[in-house]
């Protein structure tokens, strides 16, 4: 199976962040895009505890990683970090 390319939209504290992986699914997308996300522009603790965050979302719970409603192959993710709101949008590319 070839992998897909997901891209990411990582908005946090007024900046928006892009990046991309491979995966075979959303959820393997997800763990691929938080092992290696260190936007440059973005302070390397916030970075780290968003990733961190990513790697706690369970591979069973669908629920983490929520679907667009009218949208195929887009879904959100989101987490606190320092009491702001880190939200992930992550789509489908091919």
């Amino acid at each position: 199976m070839t992998p897909i390319l997901y891209t990411f939209f990582c908005e946090y504290d007024g900046g928006t962040y892009l990046s991309q992986a491979h995966a075979s699914d959303q959820h393997s997308a997800l763990m691929n895009w938080a092992g290696r996300f260190a936007p440059e522009q973005m302070p390397r603790d916030v970075s780290a505890e968003i990733a961190r965050s990513a790697f706690e979302v369970p591979d069973a719970n669908e629920e983490d990683i929520t679907p667009i409603h009218g949208l195929v192959g887009v879904w959100c993710w989101t987490t606190l970090v320092d009491d702001e709101l880190a939200h992930l949008t992550i789509v489908q590319s091919s």
